[in-house]
């Protein structure tokens, strides 16, 4: 029998876990510390009642969070629907009909989108997250006052439709 996409991270985890596993914007991570932080997502999903089968929808841009959550995704055996982060409501809103897909995953960039379509798809579950969560403290500093300079406001953590 093969292995799963998962079962084989999990492997080079096992056997490289000092080396570097992803590289974002200058911040190292190792496939010890990515495994880790992918159990622990898996593990708050799971919490969420994200079951195997489950269609999650992975709204990124190109960040560690990205691939956090499509790794935790396939350990819970559930189906991820990556879609682009250039796409807006109208495309969302297409393929999360398309897919059944109840639960985003998504960045605060993004989030304004989802927002559109949350009661008419009947969402569960949308998880927000920034881009600079994952970066060095003074980045994430930079970042929200960059934010706060353009009258935004960044999100933080679970927004979950009652």
């Amino acid at each position: 029998m093969r292995a799963s996409v998962w079962e084989t991270f999990v492997e080079a985890a096992e056997r490289f876990p000092a080396r570097t596993a992803l590289i974002y914007q200058g911040t190292e991570f190792t496939y010890a510390e990515l495994r880790s932080l992918c159990e622990r997502l898996a593990g708050a999903m799971c919490g969420l009642g994200i079951r195997k089968g489950d269609r999650v929808i992975v709204y990124m841009s190109h960040c560690p969070q990205w691939v956090i959550t499509w790794f935790a995704v396939q350990r819970l055996g559930a189906v991820a629907v990556p879609v682009t982060h250039f796409y807006g409501s109208h495309d969302l809103n297409y393929i999360t009909a398309d897919s059944g897909a109840q639960v985003v995953f998504c960045t605060d960039a993004n989030f304004e989108n989802v927002a559109e379509i949350a009661e008419e798809r009947s969402l569960r579950h949308i998880v927000v997250t920034t881009t600079a969560e994952m970066l060095p403290g003074w980045r994430g500093i930079l970042d929200a006052k960059v934010a706060a300079a353009q009258g935004k406001q960044l999100p933080q953590g679970e927004k979950v439709k009652a």
